[in-house]
């Protein structure tokens, strides 16, 4: 255990500690509000004051660095780590792709949209993105259409669809090249189909979804549940589960099975390739409550505002679970979609290992933005204005501030290429830095330590052959010059600090730079001169 990977542990625990006392103030907080019935109001705008002057005052007293404002407009910023992965993978041939995939921990659906679209619309990191652009704007139809489909009048509907639209998490993952969006449409697609009993459009929703993301299973297993519970009374015959042109549950699901079983043995060999060493780790009660604060006004937000934005978070989640108590057969189903797949993945974490992921949630956000346009146009205007005083400005700080945090990353690539000779061979310890140099500087010679594969963070052997990474021990290297590249984060292991030493001893070694992104991340380069070499000058 590093001395990262201990204070990461900690930072977590604390996240999770403060993150419940938020949800919980924040409970308290609704809880007597609501039953304060001749003061309620009167108190809510209290609240309200008291939120934005302790946000005034925090600001005052501990003055943050804010970032320059992005007005959520984030689709030229450089891409991180996930996203320069997407990209190498889409740029191969169909059939490497295709072997590169099997290797790593998701289904093969993302990769095969960004295959076409790299090769459609150029190979950019904005041409990578526009997919997610794409699904998250149809994503915001399908949620008016799905109220709509539940019986909301078009009012709420329009709430809905644009409640969703200004969710920081739905800006933020319609702007990255990952598959979030896709599983969230995915998801609709599927719902829609079982509300308006249209097994083939659930089918194929339920097919796409399983195709996407491995832990769409959850939602797989929710909407299977709400279409047995809705059909109850005709599985007491077979024949007519079966053939009813109504119904075809059985037949569909059957159909959809068969469909998956190639996917089904990819995911059981992935799951045997992560083992144990997949870097998930353990949440406590806090831990869990978070996908409802970063799925919602959480993702990208900016340091001085994680509290208030918490608290904003929780009660529009409070809202949410008020509008479903009141919505009879409609609530019940929105609030299974919402709370179901993260019950599940929180047993399943719990019973087994650690699978609980923050971004899964965002597939259920259309759903609880629906749950909160419910709750607002069931309120007076009058009782409604104090909760639209904390909800606006919240997401406006919330989008204005969006960052996904990579300028570093592209500054450290830039010191590298300063650093770079004509014959020199970058060498890295770690994979995550050889994906994303890689995608930086692409005119470089990279090399990566042979070892670095054990996925905590890392690829598959079958993935990196598929990828054409070229992997080496340092002693191998036929170069006269070395760059080292060495990246210490919470997960790093022994042996890649080994494998550092020993690519430090090949010659006179220098540090040229230490760059740090974060308390929990830091890079050094170093220049390796080989023996025999060393009467050579030293470059800058």
């Amino acid at each position: 255990m590093t001395p990262r990977f201990t204070l990461w542990l900690e930072m977590l625990a604390s996240r999770d500690r403060s993150m419940l006392v938020l949800f919980l103030l924040a409970a308290v907080i609704v809880t007597f509000v609501y039953y304060a019935r001749p003061w309620r109001w009167r108190l809510l705008w209290a609240g309200v004051m008291a939120f934005w002057w302790t946000f005034v005052v925090f600001v005052l007293v501990r003055p943050p660095s804010v970032p320059r404002p992005t007005f959520g407009v984030m689709l030229d910023d450089p891409p991180w780590y996930d996203e320069t992965f997407t990209v190498a993978v889409a740029r191969l041939p169909f059939d490497r792709m295709l072997q590169a995939v099997a290797g790593d921990v998701h289904p093969p659906l993302w990769y095969i949209v960004e295959w076409a679209a790299l090769r459609l619309l150029g190979d950019s990191v904005l041409a990578a993105r526009l997919p997610a652009l794409l699904l998250a704007l149809a994503s915001v139809g399908l949620t008016y259409r799905l109220a709509r489909a539940f019986g909301y009048e078009r009012e709420t509907a329009l709430w809905a669809a644009g409640l969703l639209a200004l969710m920081p998490a739905q800006v933020y993952y319609a702007q990255e090249a990952r598959m979030y969006a896709l599983l969230q449409f995915c998801v609709l697609v599927a719902v829609l189909g079982l509300v308006e009993r249209r097994p083939w459009l659930m089918g194929l929703g339920v097919l796409c979804i399983l195709y996407t993301h491995n832990l769409g299973l959850v939602f797989v297993a929710v909407i299977g549940l709400l279409a047995l519970w809705r059909e109850r009374h005709c599985l007491h015959g077979l024949r007519d589960a079966l053939w009813n042109a109504d119904n075809g549950l059985l037949v569909v699901g059957a159909s959809v099975l068969i469909l998956w079983m190639p996917g089904l043995m990819l995911t059981l060999r992935q799951a045997q390739a992560v083992g144990r060493g997949f870097w998930v780790q353990d949440a406590g009660l806090g831990g869990y409550l978070l996908p409802l604060y970063r799925s919602t006004l959480g993702m990208g937000a900016v340091d001085f505002f994680e509290q208030h934005a918490a608290l904003a978070a929780a009660g529009l989640a409070a809202l949410a679970l008020w509008a479903a108590l009141r919505d009879e057969g409609s609530g019940f189903v929105l609030l299974a979609l919402v709370l179901g797949p993260a019950l599940l993945l929180a047993a399943i974490s719990e019973l087994w290992r650690p699978v609980y992921l923050e971004r899964f949630f965002v597939a259920a956000l259309p759903m609880l933005a629906l749950l909160a346009a419910s709750a607002l146009r069931r309120l007076r205007p009058d009782h409604r204005a104090p909760i639209l005083a904390v909800l606006i400005p919240a997401l406006a700080i919330c989008l204005l501030f969006q960052d996904k945090g990579t300028e570093g990353r592209v500054a450290f690539a830039r010191r590298v290429v300063e650093q770079c000779e004509p014959g020199d061979v970058i060498w890295h310890a770690n994979l995550a830095s050889y994906i994303e140099l890689s995608y930086y500087l692409p005119e470089a010679d990279h090399i990566c330590w042979p070892d670095a594969g054990n996925l905590q963070q890392a690829l598959t052997i079958e993935t990196q052959a598929a990828m054409g990474i070229r992997r080496a021990e340092a002693v191998e290297v036929e170069a006269d010059r070395l760059l080292v590249v060495w990246v210490e984060n919470p997960l790093t292991t022994a042996a890649e600090a080994r494998a550092l030493e020993a690519a430090l001893e090949l010659g006179e070694a220098r540090e040229l730079f230490v760059w740090e992104d974060s308390d929990l991340v830091k890079a050094s380069v170093w220049e390796v001169r080989r023996e025999g070499n060393q009467d050579r000058e030293f470059g800058d």
